[in-house]
C-alpha cells in the first residue's frame, strides 16, 4: 500500500451536517428539536461503559496506551487511504474502544479488531462498507476472510448490534443545529464542522480524551474552533449546552490539549503515519 503521508481525511465534507441538520430544519421553532435530540445523545452516553480506565480495568496493563495510539493511527490511515469521511473514522475508533473496554484482548488481535470496526462502520453509511478483499489487503494478507468476518461479528456483539454508538460528530451535529437555530449563519456553521471534525480526529487519540464522554470532547473541539471564527450566537449557545447537561469544564480540557499541546491552528493539518508504519508498530508487541 502506498505512503499516506500525503494524504487528508475528507473531514471539511460538510454533506453531513448539510444532510443531517441545515437542509432539513433550521429556525428559531427548531431549537427545541435539536435540544431534545442532543439530550436523548447525553443519555445513551449514560449507559455506555467504556469512559474508565478500561486499559487497566479490562486490559491489566497488557494492551498500554501507545498500542492503542497505534491502532488508532491504524484506523485514521486506512480511513484516509479509502477516503471515508471522518464521522466513520471516529465511529471505528469508538467501536474499537468500546471492545477494549468490554474484554481483555490478545496483543496478536488488536489489528484484527481494528479491521472489524472499520468495517462496522463503514457499513451504516448508504453507499455500502469496505469489502472482505480491502480489509484482507490493508493487512497485507495477515488475516482470512473468515476472520475477518468473526472480527466483525465480534464488535457487533459487544456493542449489541447497535453500532450507532455515541460519537463526538453526531453530538456535534446537534450543537451546531442549535447554532443554526439561533441564526448562525451557514458558511460558519460549515467552517465550524470542518475544524471541529478534524480536531475530534486528533483529540481522540490521546487516552484520557478517550475516557470522556463524546458529548465533551464534541464541546471541548467546538469551543476551540470558535476561536477561529467570529460568530455571533456562541457564547449563547455555549451556556444553552451547559444547561443541558454537558460538562463544560471538562470540555475546557480537550480546547486546551488541542491549541497547547498539539498546537493546532485553524491552517495545520494532522499528520498521518502509514499503514506500513502501523502494522509494523503493532506487530512489534
Amino acid at each position: 500500500m502506498e505512503p499516506l503521508t500525503d494524504r487528508q481525511m475528507p473531514i471539511s465534507d460538510c454533506s453531513y451536517i448539510t444532510r443531517e441538520s441545515l437542509s432539513e430544519i433550521v429556525g428559531p421553532r427548531a431549537r427545541e428539536s435539536w435540544r431534545i435530540t442532543l439530550e436523548l445523545h447525553l443519555r445513551k452516553e449514560e449507559t455506555s461503559t467504556h469512559y474508565r480506565d478500561y486499559l487497566e480495568d479490562v486490559q491489566h496493563g497488557y494492551i498500554t496506551k501507545e498500542m492503542r495510539k497505534e491502532a488508532i493511527r491504524f484506523i485514521v490511515d486506512v480511513c484516509a487511504y479509502d477516503a471515508h469521511p471522518s464521522v466513520v473514522c471516529e465511529r471505528s475508533i469508538r467501536l474499537f474502544d468500546q471492545c477494549l473496554a468490554y474484554s481483555q484482548v490478545r496483543r496478536q488481535a488488536v489489528q484484527l479488531l481494528t479491521l472489524g470496526a472499520i468495517s462496522v462502520s463503514t457499513k451504516l453509511e448508504d453507499d455500502g462498507g469496505v469489502s472482505l478483499n480491502d480489509l484482507v489487503r490493508y493487512s497485507d494478507g495477515l488475516y482470512t476472510p473468515p476472520e475477518l468476518m468473526a472480527a466483525e461479528q465480534h464488535v457487533l456483539d459487544v456493542v449489541n448490534w447497535d453500532a450507532y454508538v455515541p460519537s463526538s460528530h453526531r453530538a456535534l451535529s446537534s450543537m451546531l443545529g442549535l447554532l443554526a437555530s439561533d441564526g448562525e449563519k451557514e458558511e460558519h456553521i460549515e467552517t465550524l464542522w470542518a475544524l471541529s471534525s478534524r480536531f475530534i480526529i486528533l483529540s481522540v487519540e490521546d487516552y484520557g480524551i478517550s475516557q470522556m464522554p463524546p458529548s465533551t470532547v464534541a464541546t471541548g473541539v467546538l469551543t476551540a474552533a470558535l476561536l477561529f471564527v467570529r460568530t455571533a450566537t456562541s457564547s449563547r449557545s455555549l451556556d444553552t449546552l451547559a444547561g443541558i447537561g454537558v460538562d463544560v469544564i471538562a470540555a475546557e480540557d480537550v480546547a486546551k490539549y488541542l491549541l497547547v499541546r498539539r498546537k493546532f491552528t485553524s491552517q495545520a493539518a494532522p499528520t498521518l503515519t502509514t499503514p506500513h508504519d502501523a502494522k509494523r508498530a503493532l506487530g512489534s508487541n
